[in-house]
């Protein structure tokens, strides 16, 4: 009986060899074409910018949407629940000012996690491209006298209204700026939506004397809807809140609570 060669030849080898790395480059051919992120000057963002004028500085703030995010930086922010918060200073003072990123978002993100997140498994030469692409447009403190410095901070994806701080500190003044922007989809009241819609006849002009009257009327806690049973203080649905806003920021730790069982106005 004739025995069967059941060896690979080897020509069969190095054609499937051959096959393999060429498909192989192809690959990673691809991979490197893929990243083609367009110029930012061409996404069309700075038309929901929102400006605003602190003495001798000006500030120009705009929070990008899903698209414009994918545009300029090549990949989906939003599925990473990252925003883009682009922000432009103009110092007109005679000494330098540094952005405090950590008032925009406490748990923001630099711009080297982002771009990391971004990189591809074997492409060459892409990731560093991404590495690049972000450590161009990230913004660089600090903002020398008489400059214009702009550029992306990344934070945590807002689906509704988005409030961004802006804390600019020198050793010579601090300012602080707030901008709200509307971003397109979830819609949900916030306190800036009940302030906007506010009637001022519902507003009442009171002194520091009438305020302290004021507050020592109302009553240690919630009530029914008939307001004949007080509800529970000692849970959260029967806890009367009462907040006093300053035209100053102020720091947490300037926060007083007091004790529900003593009329609000001892304390003041």
């Amino acid at each position: 009986m004739e025995k069967l060669d059941l060896k690979p030849k080897r020509t069969h080898i190095l054609s499937f060899s051959f096959l393999l790395a060429y498909s192989f480059f192809l690959f990673i051919l691809a991979g490197c074409a893929a990243y083609h992120p367009v110029a930012v000057n061409e996404v069309p963002f700075k038309q929901h910018s929102q400006t605003q004028v602190d003495g001798n500085v000006r500030v120009t703030a705009a929070v990008l949407m899903n698209q414009e995010n994918e545009q300029i930086f090549g990949f989906d922010l939003a599925l990473r629940w990252v925003q883009a918060v682009w922000v432009e200073v103009e110092n007109r003072d005679n000494h330098n000012y540094w952005l405090l990123s950590s008032a925009l978002d406490p748990d923001y993100y630099s711009p080297n996690e982002i771009a990391y997140s971004g990189h591809r498994w074997l492409s060459l030469g892409v990731n560093d491209k991404i590495d690049a692409r972000f450590k161009q447009l990230g913004f660089r403190n600090p903002i020398p006298p008489g400059s214009v410095v702009s550029g992306f901070f990344f934070v945590n994806l807002d689906q509704d209204d988005k409030e961004v701080d802006i804390d600019l500190i020198s050793r010579v003044h601090k300012k602080f700026l707030t901008f709200y922007f509307q971003i397109p989809g979830l819609r949900a009241n916030t306190m800036f939506d009940v302030e906007r819609k506010h009637s001022q006849q519902d507003v009442v002009e009171v002194d520091e004397k009438g305020l302290r009257k004021a507050l020592e009327d109302l009553p240690c806690c919630t009530t029914s809807k008939d307001g004949q049973e007080d509800g529970d203080p000692y849970f959260t649905d029967g806890l009367l809140l009462v907040l006093l806003f300053d035209r100053r920021p102020i720091s947490v730790l300037e926060v007083q609570f007091f004790d529900w069982e003593k009329p609000v106005g001892r304390h003041m």
